[in-house]
């Protein structure tokens, strides 16, 4: 096993603080030439960095191997720091409330996305997490990330990102979507969120484009329209108020409803999801509790408590 280690000036790592763009090529080329010689054929994504920069990406994609490069792939974060004597901001749970902590991270990996468009290839950001380091016990394992976590894979989707791999690290840090223990894996509020954003999606999902004629600047909505005609509509409300939402539909037939809520954004093994849990053997625990919405006068109207989420189920017309 390869042991890794931080960088320092004046130790056996420093070279890495004059590691250039042009030095990864030259070495990405290398490693393609390696493994070609094994698996031919084989394709490949780099340059997996977290910094945004795009000279990384042009750098890559206008040198002699641009034409094994199949995926363009970055890390991203918020703009928060668990790691030690780094001077950034230490996550806290309010601070995954704030726009810039979904959207915002969205907007970071936006300069990549031209040159990978001008090159004809995706974008996957093959890291994703609560926070770099491990995170914050009590911060980063609470259900505010719950809340943040479908608001962050919607902006990404909508801004072009092709690909999001979400990093669950399996050794006990609070940054992660499971934990293991003696009994089994049992999910940390961060899968909640996760499971919430792909019950919004299904088959043929494609985002559409959302118009609010007023409502609480803290209340997201995100619609999405499947191949069968049906809608799921996400409203995530990180408020402190409750904010009634109507959606105008002309229907005949009742929306169903699904709710993501906890006691507090503190919470963390008493978050549910459409009234469930999920238990330590893979199986959602308790009665599942799905609402029914009339359509009253074309329009389904419904109460977004503060500091949740909810999922209306929209049928064909």
């Amino acid at each position: 096993m390869v042991g890794l280690t931080r960088a320092e000036l004046g130790g056996p790592n420093q070279w890495a603080f004059s590691f250039t763009p042009s030095d990864y090529d030259r070495w990405f080329g290398n490693y393609v030439a390696a493994v070609r010689n094994v698996v031919h054929g084989a394709r490949f994504d780099g340059p997996e960095v977290e910094s945004k920069s795009a000279s990384w990406v042009r750098n890559l994609l206008d040198s002699r191997v641009a034409g094994d490069v199949s995926l363009v792939t970055v890390h991203s974060y918020p703009g928060y720091d668990a790691c030690p004597g780094q001077g950034e901001p230490r996550p806290t749970a309010p601070d995954y409330l704030k726009d810039s902590a979904a959207a915002g991270l969205a907007e970071s990996a936006s300069p990549i996305l031209l040159p990978a468009a001008e090159a004809g290839v995706p974008v996957h950001v093959t890291e994703v997490g609560t926070a770099v380091c491990g995170g914050v016990q009590g911060q980063s394992d609470t259900f505010a990330t719950a809340l943040w976590a479908p608001d962050a894979l919607f902006n990404m989707v909508a801004d072009g990102i092709a690909g999001i791999n979400i990093h669950v690290r399996g050794n006990g840090f609070p940054n992660t979507a499971l934990m293991y223990g003696p009994q089994g894996i049992y999910p940390e509020p961060l899968f909640y969120g996760l499971a919430t954003f792909v019950r919004t999606l299904g088959p043929g999902a494609r985002l559409m484009t959302v118009s609010r004629s007023q409502g609480s600047g803290a209340l997201k909505v995100w619609v999405v329209h499947r191949s069968d005609g049906t809608l799921r509509v996400l409203y995530i409300n990180k408020s402190s108020q409750s904010v009634s939402v109507r959606l105008r539909f002309r229907s005949k037939h009742p929306a169903w409803l699904q709710r993501l809520t906890a006691p507090s954004i503190y919470a963390n093994q008493t978050v549910t999801l459409a009234g469930q849990r999920l238990g330590l053997g893979g199986r959602w625990l308790g009665k599942k509790t799905t609402q029914s919405v009339p359509n009253h006068h074309h329009a389904y109207k419904i109460l977004v408590p503060a500091h949740s989420a909810a999922l209306l189920g929209v049928p064909r017309p």
